[in-house]
């Protein structure tokens, strides 16, 4: 009898175990596909913020790393081109977002690195993530805000590279 007991206090033991492995496996699968999910751009709101559609809610999104002129209460130099470049880029088309280590700030907006195509298909962030390409269009400015800083040294490099090209707002500098 007592054999027949140990052996089920061990089949019961590997039950448990083998449906705490199938959890965290399907949890896992599930944050992978969050960080890196396909979205629809609702809207553009301005140079570095668009909406989306994430988890069926309308939901903003700041694009980390880089900042724009801004379009509100009046648009400040450069604004309406950092909103139109984000606008020709965007507009009605599937993005993939990727977040860091804060997904959200203080006004509730999404963080997130939004890419053109999936990030781990992606060859070129210069083209494939729209956040550098704002600032390698010269339209957005490299912006470090810890503890999302990822690739806030691309965005440095990109930076000087537009300015070094005079592209966009640094097109009149010297």
């Amino acid at each position: 009898m007592r054999h027949v007991t140990s052996r089920l206090a061990w089949r019961g033991a590997a039950w448990l175990l083998l449906t705490a492995l199938a959890l965290t496996v399907i949890l896992v699968a599930a944050c992978m596909r969050a960080d890196a999910g396909a979205v629809n751009v609702v809207s553009v709101t301005d140079g570095d913020t668009i909406r989306v559609v994430l988890q069926g809610r309308e939901e903003p999104v700041r694009l980390i790393g880089i900042d724009t002129p801004e379009l509100r209460p009046r648009p400040t130099p450069f604004a309406r081109q950092a909103h139109a470049h984000l606008r020709e880029l965007l507009s009605r088309r599937r993005v993939w977002l990727e977040f860091d280590a804060t997904e959200r700030d203080r006004y509730g907006r999404v963080l997130a690195y939004v890419w053109l195509i999936p990030p781990g298909a992606a060859r070129d962030p210069r083209v494939d993530m729209v956040n550098a390409a704002m600032v390698l269009a010269g339209w957005a400015e490299a912006l470090e805000v810890r503890p999302n800083t990822k690739y806030a040294a691309l965005f440095v490099a990109l930076q000087n590279e537009a300015k070094a090209a005079r592209r966009g707002r640094w097109r009149d500098t010297r």
